[in-house]
């Protein structure tokens, strides 16, 4: 009966996922490896083992993460001639009604953390720059793009053809405190975080409906669209600033989290986070792009053989002159210096941990993102086992982007203060990366300082044992 309660909902969980179009679930094996000091950015409650670390600049932690609802097989084939030909209906095939393209990294300039006052808490300060990327591409602009507006899909229907982007770039200031309470059971922490946002779009309202009246052939036409951008309406004066203005642009903002971890008894314990809870307020080179009219209807006439010509007259400026047209066409309006905010996708983890002996822990973590009023779930289950203190090595498997051939893998190795680690979330995409729709890989190098052995007290002097007298002898 233990047994049908332990199994059930972790079936229900992987039956669920299956439904949901998830987001790359970033550091999905990271949280169990518990020697490397990096996994307190996703639970700060995760105390290093070490009295020290410092990451070394720039090379203590970098993270790429990566999903398409296609890969590169899907696309592209190589032909006898060595040639590439693009495969239109495999393609076609593999998209979805919505298909979103997502892309995650981060990138330490600075990880440093110590234990303080008697190693009863614990403090730690970081510098990363992070990116979030997320392109929206409907079903219908991909038969359109390639059919023309004749095709069944599209033909006598009003259909939205519009695409929509999210995607921020910024650096984050963070500092951290731990701490153990009810004699070491417990480990909580908090991490407060300023943010310095350097670029920024964010959409609001995407609505481009597109009919083709068959009647007549007319192409008939309606926007509605709300886009905020910072930092992108002059990308060449943008990198010309002095180096201040890029690190501190003038766009502010703060997030925190949060975490516990409880141990239940030798074997068992429980942990959970929220992460990234919060916001960054938009100021600087804002641009908001929203329709002259929304909701109103109007027809293409198409573009003239002299306009179409002057769009590769000069090749510097092509970008440009199709952004120009597009913005005709749909009657967009630029509004600039309009202030705006932007919230983080929030993150979220619930795990559980057994640890049969010191060496061997098995893991379960249920991880997720919430963004744009959707919650995005994703399912871990790892093994981890410490050989020696200088090695560790977890294997996982992760349900996450409706792919289930998602074996992630990661391994420490420390060599005096030197630590190196590498971790993936799915393996098999690094190696066969043409045959995958996601990728992720993480590495960094830390120096870590165990500290002095904490002296035994002092034991008292045993006292000796005097013998009883020997009764005298009547």
């Amino acid at each position: 009966m233990k047994k049908r309660i332990i199994v059930f909902p972790i079936v229900t969980m992987i039956l669920l996922l299956a439904t949901f179009r998830v987001f790359p679930q970033h550091d999905l094996t990271l949280y169990s490896m518990d020697k490397v000091p990096q996994r307190i950015y996703l639970n700060p409650s995760f105390i290093p083992e070490q009295k020290t670390y410092v990451g070394i600049p720039f090379l203590s932690g970098m993270h790429t993460t990566i999903a398409n609802p296609f890969s590169y097989n899907n696309v592209l084939t190589r032909e006898a001639d060595d040639s590439l030909y693009f495969e239109a209906e495999r393609f076609l095939d593999k998209i979805s009604k919505n298909n979103h393209i997502n892309l995650f990294t981060s990138f330490d300039f600075l990880s440093v953390g110590g234990k303080i006052s008697k190693d009863r808490f614990f403090i730690n300060f970081g510098i990363r720059e992070r990116t979030s990327l997320n392109v929206y591409l409907p079903e219908n602009l991909f038969y359109m793009l390639w059919y023309g507006n004749t095709t069944p899909q599209v033909y006598g229907k009003q259909v939205n053809i519009s695409p929509a982007l999210n995607a921020s770039v910024y650096d984050e200031w963070s500092f951290t405190f731990s701490g153990y309470a009810l004699k070491k059971k417990l480990t909580y922490g908090a991490t407060v975080k300023y943010l310095s946002g350097r670029i920024n779009v964010t959409t609001k309202k995407s609505t481009f409906d597109f009919y083709t009246d068959p009647d007549n052939y007319n192409i008939l036409m309606r926007s509605d669209f709300e886009v905020q951008t910072s930092g992108i309406n002059d990308i060449d004066s943008y990198l010309n600033q002095r180096v201040p203005s890029l690190i501190f642009p003038g766009n502010n903002g703060f997030a925190v989290d949060l975490g516990a971890n409880y141990q239940i008894n030798n074997h068992f314990s429980v942990n959970a986070s929220v992460l990234d809870l919060g916001f960054i307020n938009w100021r600087s080179r804002t641009m908001t792009l929203v329709s002259h009219e929304p909701g109103k209807e109007f027809t293409y006439n198409g573009m003239s053989m002299h306009e179409f010509a002057d769009l590769f007259s000069d090749f510097s400026k092509f970008g440009t002159k199709v952004l120009d047209s597009l913005k005709h066409l749909i009657h967009i309006d630029s509004v600039y210096d309009v202030k705006y905010r932007s919230n983080l996708p929030a993150r979220f983890n619930i795990g559980g941990s057994y640890s049969p002996d010191e060496k061997n822990h098995i893991n379960i973590l249920l991880n997720g993102i919430s963004s744009a009023h959707h919650f995005y779930p994703a399912l871990s289950v790892s093994y981890l086992f410490n050989w020696t203190r200088y090695l560790g090595l977890t294997v996982s498997y992760n349900l996450f982007n409706r792919q289930y051939t998602n074996f992630g893998g990661g391994i420490s190795i420390s060599a005096g203060p030197m630590q190196l680690y590498l971790v993936s979330d799915n393996l098999p995409g690094l190696i066969f990366y043409k045959g995958t729709n996601n990728t992720s890989f993480q590495f960094g190098i830390n120096i870590l300082l165990k500290g002095k052995a904490a002296k035994p007290e002092p034991k008292e002097p045993d006292t000796p044992v005097i013998p009883a007298p020997e009764e005298t002898k009547q």
